[in-house]
Parts: C-alpha cells; structure tokens; sequence
C-alpha cells in the first residue's frame, strides 16, 4: 500500500510544478492547464475511490459482526438441543431441531 501512497503522492507533485510551469511559459500554458487539470481529476476520482472503499470496509465489518453474533447463539441453541437430546416438555426443542437443520430450498416453495 506505502508505493500506491507514494503513486499519488507523485501525481500531486506533478500537478503542482505543472502549474508552477504554467504561471512561468505562457506558449505553453493551455496544453499543460489541460494536463494538470486531466491530473486533478485522476487525484479526485482516487480520493473518492478511498473513500467509498473505506465505507465498504466499515460495512463489511458491521455485516461480519452481525454474523457471529448469529452464528454464536445458533451454536447456543444448537448445543442446549444436543445436551438435551432434543426433547422437551413442550416440544419447541423438536420444533427449533427442524428450523436449523432443514434446507436452504424448503424457504424458496
């Protein structure tokens, strides 16, 4: 990640003594406006592109969260259902057996 930092970083410098050489030659100086401002787009798009991946990021991690939270107390009931052989008095035991364990296609019907 530190060479694509020093990428940018580089990209800023260019664009920077682009338009230092701007101010200084003006036979020159609509070609290389256009250049330096093609560079700040590039440097723009990137910021955004960071930004949207470090959103992502923080989601991904909130959904991954979520999950194993999910996922503890499913081994929770799972465990207390074997300990229990899946018997009760009431009969949920059986019921929540058939909830956990059935297939991802019994929900599609």
């Amino acid at each position: 990640m530190s060479n694509n930092n020093q990428l940018w970083s580089l990209i800023q410098q260019i664009t920077v003594q682009l338009e230092e050489v701007i101010d200084q030659d003006s036979q020159t100086q609509e070609s290389l406006s256009d250049l330096a401002q093609r560079l700040q787009r590039i440097i723009n798009l990137h910021q955004k592109c960071n930004e949207a991946e470090q959103k992502m990021r923080i989601k991904q991690l909130t959904l991954m969260r979520e999950r194993n939270l999910y996922l503890e107390k499913y081994r929770k009931i799972e465990n207390l259902g074997e300990e229990l052989e899946w018997q009760d008095q009431h009969d949920i035991l059986p019921t929540i057996h058939s909830i956990m364990f059935e297939s991802g296609d019994d929900e599609e019907e």
